[in-house]
């Protein structure tokens, strides 16, 4: 009885040790995803707001409010 024992404790340890290791590669892959999609975010918002800045830049015709009401 108590060699049963001993192995349902060393199967339950093992059962335990393989699960906390499957769950740290996976949290480890799901943080470098994270961080990739972040860093990639801030690198199309940057490209955007350069462009907005570009297009605020350009000067277009300004229309004289008193000359459109003569």
């Amino acid at each position: 009885m108590k060699n049963l024992k001993t192995r349902l404790l060393w199967f339950g340890v093992g059962i335990l040790v393989g699960g906390a290791v499957i769950s740290h590669f996976v949290w480890r892959g799901l943080r470098s995803d994270r961080y990739a999609l972040v860093y990639d975010t801030k690198l199309k918002l940057a490209a955007l707001e350069a462009r907005v800045l570009k297009l605020e830049a350009v000067s277009f015709p300004k229309s004289n409010p008193t000359q459109a009401e003569s």
